[in-house]
C-alpha cells in the first residue's frame, strides 16, 4: 500500500512539473488550439486583447493560393500614435461615467482602441432614456465628464458633442411636435450656450439634436424627438448664432436621421437653405442592415447610390463640408426596434468591417455604434485593427480588373500619406462563420508596386502577397476573397532583406590568408526585388554584390578578403558584426655564431677519434 502510494506521489508531482514545462514553453512559443486568446501588455501593466479566438478553419486562414510566405501578427497602436483615421464610436457620459476612475478607463480604452474620433453627450442619447430615468438636462456638468472630456481633448482625439436638450417644463400630450413655441426654442438655445461655453476649447463639433423625426399622427404618444421638419431647420438657424457666437471655431452638425425610415425628412434638411451655414451632415444608415434580410437587402445594396445622391443633393444647395455616419451596428442581441439579429459575434465583426470600408470608401466619416468595453470581441478586435490600418488614409481611384467566379466582389481603395496604396476587397453576399474564400486574380492597370502585403482584419495578421509587375501593371493571382474585408498593402519600395547567420572563417588568419566573411539574404518580400549587400572592414567599405532574389527566396552571399597588415579587424554585413585577427608568420630562428660552430666540429672530430682509438685498442688485444 506504501509502495502503491509512493508510485501515485511521483506520478502527481511528474505531472505537475510537465505541466509547468508546457506552461514554460507554450510562453515561449505562443499558444495553439481551440478558444484561446492572446493578450498584450504594456510597460504600465495595462492590458489589450490583440487575437481573436483560435477555432474552426478560419483560424488557419490562407490568404493567397500557394503562397507559404510567414505570417505576423499585427500590433494596433494606441490613438494618441496614430493620424486621423476618421473611426468613431458613440457614447453617452451619463451611463458610462460615475467616478474618477471610470473616467481615466473610458479615456485609456478609446485610446488603446485606436479611436481619432469621439461621438458623446452627458444627457442620455435618447428621449427614451430621460423619459424612463426621469433625468432631464440640468444646467450642471460632472466632473468626471469633465475630466472624460479633458483627458479625450488631451489625447488629441477630435470630439462631436451631440446637443440634445430634455426639457422637462414641457407638458406632455399626445402629438406634441416640439419648437413650435419661442420659449422652447430660447430653453435650448440657453442650454446649447452652456454646454459650448463649458466646452468650447476642447470640442470641435456641436451636432444639433439626436435623431429628430415627425410623427404626423395626432394621437402619437408624447415623445420629445418629435419636431416637424420646418422647425428643426428654423432650430438650426437659430443655433448655429448661438454657438458661434460662444465659439467661433466650432463646427456645427445637422441630420442625425435614421435614414432607412426617414429618408424624405433627412433629404428635406439636405435641400434647405441651412445647408451653407453647417460644417458636416450625419445620419444613421445602418442598424443590422444586411443582404442576409429581406425587407432591407435591396436598401443594402443600393446603399452607395444613395450615400451619392446625398452628396449631389447638399452640394447642389450649398453644402461644402463633410459627410458623417453614425451608429452603424449589427448585433446578436439587438433591441427590440431592431428585429435584425445575428447568429454570431463573428458575422457581426464581419458586417462591422464591410461597413467601415465601404463608409471610408465613399469618403464618409463613420461611427460604429454597439461597442463594447469587452474588447476580446472580434468586432472590437476588427475595429482596433482597422483604427491602426487606416491611419491618414484617403480614398482614391485605381483602376482594378478583377477576375473571378464570384460576381459580387466589392472594392475600395486608398492612399496613405507615405505614398503606398490600400486596397479593401470582400464578396458581398451573405456573411458565415467560416467562409474558405473563392479565388480571385487582381490586374491594377498602370500602376506597379515593389512590395504587396494581404492584412487580415478579423483573424489580425499580415503576411507578403506573392505578385508580380508585367507590361506596366502590377498583377497579383489566386487571391482569397472572403466576405470581410482582406486589405491589400501596395508600396512603391520593396521591404529590406533580412540578413541572418554572419560567419567569419577563419577567425584567426596569417597574413595574406584569405579569410572568408558569408551571410544569408532572405527576400521577405512576396515580389522579386534586387538588393544590394555590402561589407565594410573597420568602418570602410571593401566590397558589395548586388543580387536578385525571388519572393522569399534565401541565398548566401559570400565575401573573401585578405590582409597583410597583422591586426584585429570588424567586419560589418547588413547591421550584423564580426571581428577577424591577422597575425604575422614568425621568423626562422637566427643561424649560431662561428666560434660555436668551430667548437662543435672539434667536439664531434674528437669524440670520432676517440671512438676509433677505442676500436682500434680492442682489435690489437683480440690478434694476440
Amino acid at each position: 500500500m506504501k509502495n502503491k502510494k509512493c508510485v501515485l506521489g511521483i506520478l502527481a508531482v511528474a505531472i505537475l512539473i510537465l505541466g509547468l514545462v508546457e506552461y514554460v514553453y507554450c510562453e515561449k512559443r505562443g499558444f495553439t488550439g481551440p478558444h484561446l486568446t492572446a493578450t498584450a501588455t504594456d510597460a504600465d501593466g495595462n492590458t489589450s486583447p490583440f487575437s481573436a479566438p483560435t477555432s474552426g478553419t478560419s483560424r488557419s486562414i490562407i490568404l493567397q493560393e500557394g503562397n507559404n510566405l510567414p505570417k505576423t501578427q499585427l500590433q494596433p497602436k494606441q490613438s494618441i500614435e496614430l493620424e486621423d483615421n476618421r473611426i468613431f464610436g458613440t457614447w453617452s457620459l451619463r451611463s458610462d461615467i460615475h467616478t474618477e476612475q471610470e473616467a481615466d478607463d473610458f479615456v485609456d480604452m478609446i485610446n488603446n482602441m485606436g479611436f481619432k474620433r469621439v461621438h458623446v453627450t452627458i444627457d442620455w442619447r435618447d428621449w427614451e432614456q430621460a423619459e424612463t430615468t426621469g433625468e432631464y438636462s440640468r444646467y450642471y456638468i460632472d466632473p468626471n465628464h469633465d475630466k472624460a472630456i479633458t483627458g479625450l481633448a488631451d489625447n488629441g482625439m477630435k470630439i462631436v458633442y451631440c446637443l440634445v436638450f430634455w426639457d422637462e417644463e414641457i407638458q406632455p400630450e399626445e402629438g406634441y411636435a416640439r419648437f413650435k413655441k419661442e420659449e422652447e426654442i430660447q430653453r435650448y438655445l440657453d442650454y446649447a450656450q452652456f454646454i459650448v461655453h463649458n466646452f468650447k476649447d476642447r470640442i470641435e463639433y456641436y451636432e444639433i439634436m439626436n435623431e429628430p423625426r415627425f410623427n404626423e399622427d395626432p394621437h402619437a404618444p408624447f415623445h420629445q424627438q418629435n419636431i416637424e421638419l420646418v422647425d428643426y431647420i428654423n432650430l438650426v438657424n437659430r443655433s448655429v448664432q448661438v454657438i458661434r457666437q460662444e465659439y467661433p471655431e466650432a463646427k456645427i452638425v445637422v441630420g442625425a436621421t435614421v435614414l432607412f425610415y426617414e429618408r424624405d425628412y433627412f433629404f428635406g434638411i439636405l435641400e434647405s437653405d441651412i445647408m451653407p451655414l453647417v460644417d458636416a451632415i450625419s445620419w444613421h444608415p445602418m442598424y443590422g442592415t444586411s443582404p442576409e434580410y429581406d425587407d432591407v437587402r435591396e436598401y443594402y445594396y443600393n446603399y452607395p447610390s444613395i450615400v451619392q445622391e446625398i452628396k449631389d443633393v447638399a452640394s447642389a444647395h450649398g453644402f461644402k463640408g463633410e459627410y458623417m455616419c453614425e451608429e452603424i451596428c449589427w448585433s446578436v442581441n439587438p433591441p427590440p426596434d431592431q428585429p435584425w439579429v445575428y447568429g454570431s459575434e463573428t458575422v457581426c465583426a464581419k458586417y462591422y468591417g464591410r461597413g467601415i470600408m465601404m463608409h471610408l470608401g465613399m469618403d464618409v466619416t463613420t461611427g460604429v455604434g454597439g461597442t463594447s468595453h469587452i474588447l476580446s470581441l472580434p468586432k472590437m478586435i476588427l475595429i482596433r485593427n482597422l483604427c491602426t490600418i487606416m491611419a491618414g488614409a484617403e480614398p482614391v481611384s485605381l483602376l482594378i480588373e478583377i477576375q473571378s467566379e464570384a460576381t459580387n466582389i466589392r472594392s475600395y481603395s486608398f492612399s496613405l500619406p507615405n505614398g503606398d496604396k490600400l486596397i479593401a476587397l470582400w464578396t458581398d453576399g451573405v456573411a458565415v462563420d467560416e467562409d474558405p474564400g473563392v479565388k480571385a486574380n487582381l490586374t491594377f492597370l498602370g500602376f506597379t508596386a515593389q512590395d504587396v502585403t494581404g492584412i487580415d482584419v478579423l483573424v489580425g495578421f499580415q503576411q507578403p502577397i506573392i505578385a508580380s509587375n508585367e507590361n506596366g501593371n502590377l498583377v497579383i493571382s489566386n487571391l482569397l476573397v472572403r466576405d470581410y474585408p482582406l486589405i491589400l498593402k501596395l508600396s512603391p519600395v520593396a521591404k529590406p532583406a533580412l540578413v541572418t547567420d554572419l560567419t567569419v572563417s577563419p577567425a584567426e588568419a596569417q597574413l595574406g590568408q584569405p579569410v572568408e566573411i558569408s551571410v544569408k539574404v532572405t527576400n521577405v518580400g512576396g515580389m522579386e526585388s534586387s538588393y544590394t549587400v555590402t561589407l565594410t572592414i573597420n568602418g570602410i567599405v571593401e566590397d558589395t554584390e548586388i543580387i536578385t532574389l525571388a519572393g522569399g527566396e534565401t541565398r548566401v552571399v559570400t565575401f573573401i578578403v585578405t590582409r597583410d597588415v597583422a591586426g584585429s579587424y570588424a567586419v560589418e554585413v547588413g547591421g550584423l558584426t564580426g571581428t577577424f585577427t591577422v597575425k604575422e608568420i614568425p621568423p626562422p630562428p637566427p643561424p649560431p655564431p662561428a666560434w660555436e660552430l668551430y667548437a662543435t666540429v672539434a667536439a664531434v672530430a674528437i669524440v670520432a677519434i676517440g671512438v676509433a682509438a677505442i676500436i682500434y685498442r680492442r682489435r690489437r688485444t683480440s690478434a694476440r
